[in-house]
């Protein structure tokens, strides 16, 4: 077996730009929304503890007409100021799940292309991305699994030599045959190896 050393430096995080905002919508979707959703909770109770507090005292005062359009006017105050919250909220949800869903879909992309066969791969983020230990751990995984590919292959193709050294040096038609047998199955899965 081949010694391989424990970690691989995986790349630095470099300045890259994505294409596409909207990387894995179905999760980021679901982040935003559940980001909004937790501040709207919020924002539903503390409008029900304003209008509780506010409501009690102004329902005695119904007929002063200049307490009726303070309540207006901070209603109409609220609701400017809610919708920019929510404004807000939405901007730094997307961009939150954004950083999330962004290596998540470059790690899907990084398991299809190792699948096919290229160790090779490695996969960089952006330096403010999260997940960039899972992300070194790949990388990390890919290089080791390259490395003992490396070793296999070497070895197999050692054996292959040494199998058509011993079948110029047999004379025995049996075991001529028999090696000729296994030296097909070796040169079959040396071809295998994707190179």
């Amino acid at each position: 077996m081949v010694p391989v050393s424990s970690k691989v430096p995986s790349p630095p995080p470099v300045a890259l730009r994505r294409r596409r905002f909207l990387v894995h919508p179905s999760l980021q979707w679901i982040l935003v929304g559940t980001i909004l959703g937790l501040v709207s909770l919020a924002t539903m109770l503390v409008l029900g503890e304003y209008y509780f507090n506010f409501g009690r005292n102004m329902s005695s005062n119904l007929m002063d007409p200049g307490l009726f359009r303070l309540f207006l006017a901070g209603n109409s105050i609220l609701m400017v100021k809610l919708f920019f919250l929510f404004v807000i909220v939405w901007g730094i949800g997307l961009l939150l799940s954004h950083r999330l869903a962004g290596p998540i879909e470059n790690l899907r992309k990084a398991f299809q292309i190792v699948g096919d066969g290229n160790l090779s791969h490695r996969v960089r983020l952006r330096r403010r991305d999260h997940l960039q230990d899972v992300v070194e751990d790949f990388n990390t995984m890919t290089f080791r699994l390259s490395a003992r590919y490396e070793g296999v292959f070497a070895a197999m193709q050692d054996v292959l030599r040494k199998l058509d050294d011993s079948l110029g040096q047999t004379t025995d038609t049996a075991t001529k045959n028999q090696l000729s047998s296994l030296r097909e199955t070796v040169a079959r899965l040396i071809k295998s190896f994707p190179h």
